[in-house]
């Protein structure tokens, strides 16, 4: 036997023995395999190896030297282990282990039972193992683990991460008779669900509870409750004293803890209407909302610390952390915003939006507030609106305030009756009153200025004290300090000062006037630049360049537009008297009238289109279209243009003045009828354009004058140049009569009227020579006579001769 042992341990270390089986026995056998141990006798181990000298039956391999020991099949077999003849345990070419079952699903499959003794789970796992229906073994999470025969993938089973693929009305979680669930904790009631429609979850919530419709959510929420219905409570302590009050919601730490019978009332946030008893109707949202309230109704406050300390008022309303926050009896508040009517205790009836809004007010009531810190420092006053951030921020004892517009009537403090509209309008106002301003920076710098009106941006803007005052527009009267004055329109006396009693309505009329008084523009720049006092500008642009001149009246568009120091002017009419610059005393009525750019002083212009190219003094021009040419020097009065046939009135006499007390010089040099008896008396016809073209007239005004009439008229009088031979051969130089014309552009002209002197003086001549001839006459007749007489005698001698003779 030794030597077959050897042989074989051999064979197996030098791998001499090749392509032939072995077989170890104890009889001759022939091997089938490549070692084949075979005995004939029924015990003792077939193999067996270690250092024991006792024999053993079956298989056994026994390693001594702790060596590790590996039983492999390298093909594509299994391993089976039998014991009497059946096979026990298989291992599959996959690696999977049988025990029971000769074909393993698993790696380790088992068919029958198993036990297991003293197995414990390490301190704080999670897992455990579960078999599914199956039988497969699984780890699952505890909160994961399926009972009393439900597997994890069965929908009713009860999971502590939640189902999934749960069918609504099938499955559920709770009693099947009218019992109530209920939850406990350390053997007290910790939730409960009722049929009657209460639900409680949360250490000892609705413990007390015998009524229907509550819901109690939280550490002892509703605890107390017994017969309040329709109550909801979330959150710890929440409605905790609670007794029969209904309709309650509080959500939040101790919400409406302390309400027994208030009804009505929602709580939401920690300690929102903490201590609220009896009130009902009030809703608080917000951590320490209300949380002062006992018997306030029908508030609402919305806000971190909102209403704390309000204790019995009613119907506020609050939106906004602190708002009303000092507030005890105040009623019908209104407040949005944070620290809105903050100190507000009894003051009723006010309505405040925007941070620190009414901030200080107290026990004032009917106040609006809208705005940050609008009516900030306000605390008694009553009936003020103020809607604009910081409006009205200084306002202490003003009152009837209206301030609409950010830091609108800012430093106001006792000033009332005030209406503010736009951003700092009536910023600097204290003690102003009855002032309105609208507009952004409208009245900003006033103080003291009482009863003005400023409709505009800056629209009074550097008033201070001045009073009476109206201003519309943008920059009207923005420099304002005077009173009185009337302003309308964009720039409207911007640059006013001192001036007083102006009155401007217009884009930029009186813009730049500074201590001007007395004035009146009407128009679109009109008295832009006038400095000077008593000017009535109505018109665009008129007296747009003014700057001095005083005591002037231009109506009309562009009337008076470059009168700069001229005075006591009166224009009517468009462009009446327009390039007028230093003249004074002038008045023109109609379209163009005196418009050219001379000096007039002292002259009337009245009629369309009348005016003279020259200097002029002391005339006065009446009629349509009078031309320069017409005026030939000052002091003369114009009636009519050429087109004039007939100056008709009910009189026809001139008066002239002719008072010996003012006549100087006096002489007795008028020629008679030396000078009538070498005038030619003529009739003729005009042509009026003829004599236009001589003064070289445009054909633009010439255009339009209608001269027809007077071209078929026949007239009756002299030609001057028979006038200016008579005088001239008369002697007499200086006849007043004729205008001689001094250059070829201006024509001759009489004066009828002074032809009378002349006449008289002839008729005088002709009377002393009829008188001469009248006493020569009746120095004659009386000749005549005398020799009558002696003929007259003769003639009876005769006649007495002639009888004697018979």
């Amino acid at each position: 036997m030794r030597y077959v042992i050897c042989t074989l341990i051999f064979a197996m270390l030098f791998g001499n023995i090749s392509a032939q089986n072995v077989g170890i026995s104890d009889v001759v056998f022939t091997p089938q395999s490549m070692l084949h141990i075979y005995s004939t006798s029924a015990g003792g181990s077939l193999l067996q190896m270690g250092n024991s000298s006792s024999s053993s039956t079956g298989f056994q391999v026994y390693m001594t030297n702790g060596a590790d020991f590996d039983l492999i099949n390298r093909q594509n077999g299994y391993l089976a282990f039998h014991t009497n003849n059946s096979e026990r345990m298989k291992i599959t070419s996959s690696g999977y282990i049988g025990i029971g079952t000769s074909a393993p699903t698993a790696r380790l499959n088992v068919d029958g039972t198993v036990r297991l003794q003293n197995l414990a789970a390490p301190a704080g796992e999670t897992t455990a193992l579960v078999i599914d229906a199956s039988g497969n073994v699984k780890s699952r999470t505890l909160n994961n683990i399926a009972f009393n025969g439900y597997t994890e993938t069965d929908p009713a089973a009860w999971k502590l991460t939640g189902n999934a693929g749960t069918v609504d009305g099938t499955n559920f979680l709770g009693t099947t008779d009218n019992v109530p669930l209920t939850f406990r904790v350390n053997n007290i009631q910790a939730g409960r669900i009722m049929s009657t429609g209460a639900t409680f979850l949360g250490f000892q919530a609705g413990f007390n509870n015998t009524a229907t419709s509550n819901t109690g959510i939280g550490y002892q929420s509703l605890m107390a409750n017994t017969s309040g219905i329709a109550n909801s409570a979330v959150g710890y302590n929440s409605l905790i004293s609670n007794t029969t009050g209904q309709y309650n919601s509080a959500f939040g730490y101790s919400a409406l803890k302390d309400n027994t019978t208030g009804s009505g009332n929602i709580g939401i946030g920690a300690f929102a209407l903490y201590k609220n008893t009896s009130g009902g109707q009030n809703i608080a949202i917000g951590s320490q909302s209300n949380i002062d309230n006992l018997t306030g109704n029908s508030n609402v406050s919305i806000g971190y610390y909102s209403m704390q300390e309000n204790t019995i008022g009613s119907y506020n309303t609050v939106a906004g952390s602190y708002g009303l926050y000092y507030n005890s009896s105040g009623d019908k508040n209104n407040v949005l915003g944070s620290q809105a009517l903050m100190y507000n205790t009894s003051g009723a009836f006010n309505n405040a939006i925007g941070y620190k809004a009414a901030y200080h007010n107290t026990t004032g009531y009917s106040n609006i507030a809208i705005g940050t810190e609008a009516l900030f420092t306000n605390t008694t006053i009553s009936n003020t609106v103020a809607i604009g951030d910081s409006a009205l921020f200084n306002n202490t004892s003003g009152t009837r305030n209206c301030a609409i517009g950010s830091k609108t009537l800012f430093s106001n403090t006792s000033g009332w009756s005030n209406i503010a509209v736009g951003y700092q309008s009536l910023y600097g106002n204290t003690t102003g009153i009855n002032n309105v301003a609208v507009g952004e920076s409208a009245l900003r710098n006033n103080t003291t200025g009482m009863s003005n009106i400023a409709i505009g941006s800056s629209a009074l803007h550097s008033n201070i004290s001045g009073d009476y005052n109206i201003a519309i527009g943008f920059n009207a009267l923005k420099d304002n300090t005077g009173y009185d004055n009337v302003a309308i329109g964009l720039e409207a006396l911007q640059n006013n000062t001192t001036g007083t009693y102006n009155v401007g309505l217009g884009s930029m009329v009186l813009m730049n006037n500074l201590v001007g008084s007395g004035n009146t523009a009407l128009g679109y720049f009109s008295l832009l630049t006038n400095t000077a006092s008593n000017n009535t500008g109505v018109g665009c642009l008129t007296f747009r360049y003014n700057t001095t001149g005083s005591n002037n009246v231009a109506v009309g568009s562009n009337s008076m537009v470059n009168n700069a120091s001229g005075s006591g002017n009166t224009a009517i009419g468009y462009y009446s008297l327009n390039n007028s610059q230093t003249g004074s005393l002038n008045t023109a009525v109609g379209y163009y009238a005196g418009y050219t750019s001379n000096i007039f002083s002292q002259c009337t212009f009245i009629g369309a289109s009348n005016y003279i190219a020259a200097d002029r003094t002391n005339v006065s021009s009446l009629g349509y279209g009078v031309t320069t040419a017409q005026c030939t020097a000052n002091n003369q009065v114009l009636l009519g243009n050429t087109a004039v046939t007939q100056i008709r009135a009910q009189v026809g006499s001139i008066t002239t003045y002719s008072d010996a007390r003012f006549k100087s010089d006096v002489k007795n040099d008028v020629h008679g009828l030396d000078f009538i008896m070498k005038l030619n008396p003529v009739t003729f016809s005009e042509n009026p354009e003829i004599l236009h073209r001589i003064w070289g007239t445009p054909d633009s005004v010439l255009s339009m004058i209608d001269h027809d009439q007077i071209k078929s008229t026949r007239f009756i009088g002299f030609m001057a140049q028979d006038v200016e031979k008579a005088m001239i051969d008369c002697g007499w130089s200086d006849f007043p009569g004729i205008d001689i014309p001094q250059n070829s552009s201006q024509v001759y002209s009489l004066r009828y009227g002074d032809f009378i002197v002349p006449l008289v003086k002839s008729v005088q001549e002709q009377q002393l020579k009829i008188e001469s001839q009248e006493k020569v006459i009746s120095g004659q007749q009386t000749v005549i006579e005398q020799q009558q007489a002696a003929i007259n005698e003769l003639l009876r001698r005769v006649e007495a001769l002639e009888k004697a003779s018979e």
